[in-house]
């Protein structure tokens, strides 16, 4: 086998060393990821520096993600062998951990598991970084089948992106007009509030940017399409469960219209990703 011919093999299967790279940081990251929610969910004095009004939420997100793991690991497995269904399901869910950790290192109050938090925002940069950087992307573009419902899947994203968008900045407005607190800042102690951050300056712009790149077939549209539609089913699945785990713990639920957008966010996420995924070589 000539050195192009190994080149393309070693590229179809992911196995550059770039991605052996983004394996072994997930790997690592797996067990802890598993310590630190399994912590969070069983035992909420690990959160007792945080408001009480907010601690049964933080124990509903990491309840799904001890449920995410398994098939983190699952789609790890399919990545490494070049599948372009696995590996972008890979990223979305690195995605969702990359999130949920990012929050926990620099939104939750200073405890005894904070440097773990630290570590696996780190990790989870990382591998993200990593594992895109590994990708051919062209190649994985052209195993993503013709009858993919690529216009329906970019108008949910610049739906739910737009969506987000104004709730959030509703949310502000409101409170430059009224001087009253968002709920959701006020329940986390009317401090910095990461979610805002990190959804209209991260999430935001990848969501459209996906939309219009697999609007207009662009390899990377593909990539971030799949993977934002993993993001938003697991993100908008924590969001819901974090409600059910305050109600059940005597906290009041989110507004009507942020539950309605939740709902929206993991039916449709989970529901497009498997139209979209029926597309993709396995």
């Amino acid at each position: 086998m000539n050195t192009a011919s190994t080149r393309l093999v070693r590229t179809t299967a992911g196995l550059t060393s770039v991605m052996q790279t983004a394996r072994l940081l997930t790997v690592a990251l797996i067990p802890l990821v598993a310590l630190a929610a399994a912590a969070g969910f069983l035992f909420p004095a690990v959160y007792a520096r945080n408001p009480a009004t907010i601690i049964p939420a933080l124990r509903g997100q990491d309840l799904v993600t001890l449920l995410a793991l398994p098939a983190l690991a699952v789609a790890l497995r399919g990545a490494a062998r070049g599948s372009p269904r696995g590996t972008l399901v890979y990223l979305g869910l690195l995605g969702y951990m990359g999130y949920t950790y990012t929050g926990a290192a620099l939104g939750y109050a200073f405890a005894a598991l904070t440097p773990l938090y630290i570590l696996l925002f780190s990790l989870t940069i990382f591998a993200l970084g990593a594992a895109i950087g590994g990708i051919d992307v062209k190649r994985l573009a052209q195993q993503v089948g013709p009858g993919v419902p690529r216009r329906t899947v970019a108008g949910f994203l610049v739906s739910i992106g737009l969506l987000l968008a104004a709730l959030e900045l509703g949310q502000h407005g409101a409170y430059l007009a009224t001087g009253v607190l968002p709920a959701g800042v006020a329940a986390a102690g009317g401090g910095a509030y990461f979610v805002y951050g990190l959804d209209l300056g991260l999430v935001l712009p990848l969501t459209l940017l996906g939309a219009r790149w697999l609007w207009q077939r662009r390899p990377w549209g593909y990539l971030l399409a799949g993977a934002m539609l993993i993001k938003a089913a697991t993100m908008g699945a924590a969001l819901l469960a974090m409600n059910v785990v305050s109600l059940s713990a005597g906290q009041p639920a989110d507004p009507a219209e942020l539950l309605s957008f939740y709902t929206l966010l993991t039916l449709g996420g989970l529901g497009l990703s498997v139209w979209f995924f029926r597309h993709c070589a396995p």
